[in-house]
């Protein structure tokens, strides 16, 4: 993986201004995945079972419980013990503790791989999604993206096309996300950059800048994937680790 993502043995203290993100792979080994398991509570693991493909049923339980798991190192917690509440439209949360800043996260999930964010600085959105062939990503783009991010689109080469399709879906989903406000948000009534190369950008919100806002692709740890986070908040820092199982976190 790029060395943005680190190989930890301690778990990493989070600063009140900072953002960690996690990446982990979803197919780990049975033992990790037994382990993973055991922290879901009743609900989940009902959920897991209701999975007719096992590769959609270890993906699932290898990623809730693995978020159990991250969340208890950070809040000196089990990880069965973890309650979740929700806001916006069913966006997952922890409940107001009122001790301190509270500690905001969010999760995503796509092909083989986890994107995982935490800050206590502000809401936070993150979206990871695989890359493919799509022959009609111009037709899918005329009915989710805005005007402007469709005329970029349009003026990229085919092999361009693909690459920019995955970079504009996956910073819209990270921004939506943030808000907490799902699908009741049209995608096309923000703007963001899509071009290879180009700066990741909230570029319009509200008929506003998007002066204030943090949108941005931390390096991606495959090529097949496309990487994205959102808050409204500019952090210190941007922190990025590599979970593996027997290295003392899970």
């Amino acid at each position: 993986m790029h060395e943005f993502w680190e190989t930890i043995t301690d778990f990493p203290v989070l600063g009140n201004e900072e953002v960690h993100l996690w990446c982990a792979t979803l197919r780990p080994a049975p033992a990790t995945l037994e382990r993973m398991r055991k922290h879901l509570n009743e609900e989940e693991a009902e959920r897991a079972d209701k999975f007719v493909f096992d590769r959609d049923r270890e993906a699932y339980t290898q990623a809730r419980g693995l978020l159990r798991v991250l969340l208890s190192r950070y809040l000196g917690k089990e990880p069965g013990d973890i309650v979740f509440a929700t806001v916006g439209n069913g966006k997952p949360a922890l409940p107001d503790s009122g001790d301190g800043p509270a500690l905001e996260f969010n999760v995503s999930h796509s092909g083989d791989l986890a994107l995982y964010g935490f800050t206590r600085l502000s809401e936070i959105g993150v979206d990871i999604e695989k890359r493919r062939e799509l022959k009609d990503a111009l037709q899918i783009a005329e009915s989710y993206f805005s005007p402007g991010e469709r005329a970029a689109l349009r003026e990229l080469t085919p092999g361009e096309q693909a690459r920019a399709f995955f970079n504009c879906w996956s910073r819209k989903e990270a921004f939506i996300k943030t808000r907490g406000e799902g699908l009741s948000r049209p995608l096309d009534s923000f703007d963001v950059s899509l071009r290879p190369g180009e700066k990741v950008a909230l570029l319009s919100a509200d008929g506003n800048s998007g002066e204030g806002w943090t949108l941005d692709e931390p390096p991606s740890p495959d090529p097949d994937y496309a990487l994205a986070y959102c808050l409204p908040a500019v952090p210190e820092k941007i922190r990025g680790f590599r979970w593996q199982s027997g290295i003392g976190l899970d």
